[in-house]
C-alpha cells in the first residue's frame, strides 16, 4: 500500500489551499483545482461545458462523501463546490468531481 507521504509532491506544486467541509468540521487541504472548458462534438452541433474537479491527497479527505463541500478562493472570492463524485486512484490521490449547484 502506498503511503500518502510517498506521493510525488510535484503533482501538488500547483496546489492551492482549499477548505474541505465534511458537514461536521472544516479542514484546510491542498488541492489541484481544474475547471477547464471542453467541447463535445455531437451530430449537427457542438456543446460546450465545464467539468470542475480537483485532486487531493486521499489522507486529507478520509470519509469523503457526495454532498460534502470544498471551498476555493477564486479571484478574491470564496466559491463553494458540492462534491458530486469521489474517484480514489488507490495510490493516495483522490479526484473529487464538483458542482456549484
Amino acid at each position: 500500500m502506498v503511503n500518502s507521504a510517498d506521493i510525488d509532491s510535484s503533482m501538488f506544486d500547483f496546489a492551492v489551499t482549499a477548505i474541505y467541509d465534511n458537514l461536521l468540521r472544516r479542514t484546510r487541504i491542498e488541492a489541484v483545482f481544474n475547471n477547464e472548458h471542453f467541447t463535445a462534438d455531437l451530430p449537427e452541433s457542438e456543446v460546450g461545458t465545464r467539468e470542475p474537479h480537483c485532486y487531493v491527497r486521499s489522507a486529507d479527505v478520509v470519509g469523503v462523501k457526495k454532498g460534502h463541500l470544498v471551498t476555493f478562493e477564486i479571484d478574491g472570492d470564496d466559491v463553494d463546490y458540492k462534491i458530486t463524485g469521489v474517484q480514489p486512484d488507490g495510490e493516495g490521490v483522490t479526484r473529487l468531481l464538483l458542482s456549484k449547484d
